[in-house]
């Protein structure tokens, strides 16, 4: 029978292990975030790069989101809004815009090293608790 240390050292492992899943399954969903972001910029970067190439008076279809577009004839533009805040949208250069671009990629990329790192030591403390837990069970 397990006296009542081991009892409370269990109990307390088994509460930690519960928290420790839960700061593990929050980090993964923001490491997905993360990914989706970088992502997101890379396909921006890629039509920008498109849209410079054209010269005026293409039709292109742009999406209105919901998966629903529209034709358009493009116009040749020197310069594209951003948007730098939730309500705030500034007009760029292109080349404004790829920086811009590079710079967000740039700290999402430092986030996601953080994140992916802090995600690596709570996955080894999941791994030390779960050890001493089975350690526990063996010892009753």
């Amino acid at each position: 029978m397990a006296s009542s240390t081991e009892r409370e050292t269990r109990e307390r492992l088994t509460a930690e292990y519960a928290v420790v899943s839960q700061l593990a399954e929050e980090i993964r969903r923001q490491i997905d975030l993360l990914t989706s972001a970088i992502d997101e910029i890379a396909t921006t970067r890629a039509a920008l790069k498109e849209v410079e190439k054209l010269s005026g008076g293409e039709e292109m279809l742009v999406s209105l989101g919901s998966s629903v577009m529209i034709r358009v004839s493009y116009k040749k533009a020197d310069k594209v809004l951003v948007r730098v805040g939730n309500d705030v949208v500034v007009e760029k250069s292109m080349e404004d815009a790829f920086e811009y671009l590079n710079e967000q990629e740039k700290n999402l990329r430092q986030t996601l090293e953080r994140r992916s790192a802090e995600y690596q030591n709570v996955i080894s403390r999941l791994a030390e608790i779960e050890k001493a837990l089975r350690g526990r069970q063996s010892v009753q």
